[in-house]
Parts: C-alpha cells; sequence; structure tokens
C-alpha cells in the first residue's frame, strides 16, 4: 500500500512539474495557449474586417451582435448631454460638429477593430459625416448604425446612463 501512495505521489509531483515548465516555456515563447478562445477571437475578428471593409452600414441586429463579441467599438455623435442621458453599453462620446476639427478626437481612437458611429435617429446625419471623417483619417473599418440611438432603444436593447469609462 505504502509502495503504491509513493508512486502516486511521485506521478503528481511529476505532473505539475511538467505543466509548470511548458507554460513556463510559452510563456517565455509568447505563445501562451491559457485562452482557449484567442484563435476564434482572432478568426471572428478576420470575418469582421472582411464584411465591412468597405464601410457601409450595419443593422441594428448586426450592432447588437456585434456589442456581444467585444470585437468593435460604439462612437455616439450625439451631443454629450444625449450621451449622458442613455447611450449604447462601453459606447465613447465623440459630439459631432460641422464647423469644428474632429481630428485630435480621431487620433485617439484605437487603430484596430471595428468602429461602428451612430446619432440619435435616421433622420440624424452626424454619424454619417463623423465616419466619413474618420475614413478620410485613414480608417477603413468604420460603418454607420443609420436606425441610431432611437431604434436602438426602441429594439429594447440594452443601454447605459451617465458619462461613460472614459469622459
Amino acid at each position: 500500500m505504502r509502495t503504491i501512495l509513493l508512486t502516486f505521489l511521485e506521478m503528481l509531483v511529476l505532473g505539475v512539474l511538467a505543466c509548470g515548465l511548458s507554460l513556463g516555456i510559452n510563456a517565455l515563447r509568447g505563445e501562451s495557449r491559457l485562452d482557449p478562445f484567442q484563435d476564434v477571437d482572432q478568426a471572428r475578428q478576420a470575418q469582421i474586417e472582411a464584411q465591412y471593409q468597405s464601410g457601409g452600414a450595419v443593422t441594428l441586429e448586426e450592432a447588437k451582435e456585434l456589442l456581444a463579441s467585444d470585437l468593435v467599438l460604439f462612437l455616439d455623435a450625439r451631443t454629450q448631454a444625449d450621451y449622458e442621458a442613455g447611450h449604447i453599453p462601453g459606447a465613447l462620446n465623440l459630439p459631432f460638429d460641422p464647423f469644428a476639427d474632429p481630428s485630435e478626437a480621431i487620433a485617439d481612437l484605437p487603430q484596430e477593430g471595428l468602429l461602428i458611429v451612430y446619432c440619435s435617429d435616421a433622420d440624424c446625419t452626424k454619424a454619417q459625416e463623423l465616419a466619413e471623417y474618420i475614413r478620410y483619417d485613414g480608417r477603413d473599418l468604420v460603418v454607420t448604425m443609420p436606425e441610431g440611438w432611437q431604434g436602438w432603444t426602441e429594439k429594447g436593447f440594452s443601454v447605459e446612463q451617465g458619462p461613460g469609462e472614459d469622459s
């Protein structure tokens, strides 16, 4: 019985050492496999880039699905007061003013990933104009959500209130 227990403990120690060694080697090589969804996220990101490379618009349902993927950034082109009253979760407020130069705010945007720009409703042109400025600045992955905030809330999708994380 004692021999079986010692053998078991030796196997356990060897297993722990082997796991620790393999994690250490992977960390040094920069190839951590601790995130099993890493390849899935990269594949989904590539699919998003291929689908929206030419710009255009997303439907409310597409926008909701993309929000759940954490692979996009929503930009709210409405006023700060409107944004604080309610916005899409995680959205950044970038109020569009046709008489102001948005290049400094645009320069602070992340260079990777899809940007979805929206404003108040289908009649609002701020989202389209802001998207054009961002594309002119060199970003290809920029789309609008034409139904805007009104369409989002009418669908009953999740919302946040307040100044947001980066305000």
